[in-house]
């Protein structure tokens, strides 16, 4: 089953968001943890991402407010899901727009905490699975097939399809509004096919020369 990572170590928001993407109706299950060990514990072992399609962090921890740091423990966290993981991250805290080094990940969508970001978060979830970009990179059937049919020299899990994969998803996002196009193509008929043709059809050509 298609799997959202949520973590905010207060419990109640936890609980609005789960609900919200099961709200969607698109067979997403939510996968909780209201503490940053447990998350960790989680993200970072490899069996552990099959069908993961995105992930929601918030950034602050209770004994980071208390202790008015902004220096928060999970920005490693996400500094490494950015670099080796091919799903959005979408933060959803109060400090969202106040840290420069997450505007510089093209592969985050940022949203304030507020009284409509946890449905821009559900929104934002839905339109990417709905048109059919979360099927696309995450570690599912989709991309294994689609690898499996270029050649039997490419196999999946060497590091240079995982490099042109990589490069291809945050290409995704670079230079461009992701949630604007994919509104635009949501518009459309066939959506899924053009959101294939358009994000990674270009991807599989060039992992026929690789």
């Amino acid at each position: 089953m298609s799997t959202i990572l949520i973590y905010d170590d207060e419990e109640p928001i936890v609980k609005k968001i789960k609900s919200a993407v099961r709200g969607l109706d698109l067979g997403l299950k939510p996968i909780v943890f209201i503490s940053l060990e447990a998350l960790r514990k989680y993200i970072y072992s490899d069996d552990n991402w099959e069908n993961v399609k995105a992930v929601v962090f918030d950034l602050a921890q209770q004994k980071e407010l208390d202790a008015g740091t902004m220096d928060f423990e999970i920005l490693e966290d996400i500094k490494w899901c950015v670099e080796n993981r091919r799903v959005p991250i979408l933060i959803h805290s109060a400090y969202a727009n106040q840290l420069e080094v997450l505007k510089k990940y093209p592969t985050v969508l940022l949203f304030k905490k507020g009284g409509t970001s946890i449905r821009k978060v559900r929104d934002s979830i839905g339109l990417m699975e709905s048109t059919g970009f979360l099927d696309l990179f995450c570690e599912g059937p989709m991309l294994k097939d689609e690898v499996r049919l270029l050649n039997d020299k490419l196999k999946w899990g060497d590091d240079a399809v995982k490099k042109v994969l990589h490069a291809g998803f945050t290409e995704s996002f670079t230079n461009t509004d992701l949630l604007d196009e994919l509104t635009k193509i949501s518009r459309e008929d066939d959506q899924k096919r053009k959101t294939f043709k358009k994000y990674l059809e270009p991807i599989i050509e060039t992992l026929k020369k690789v």
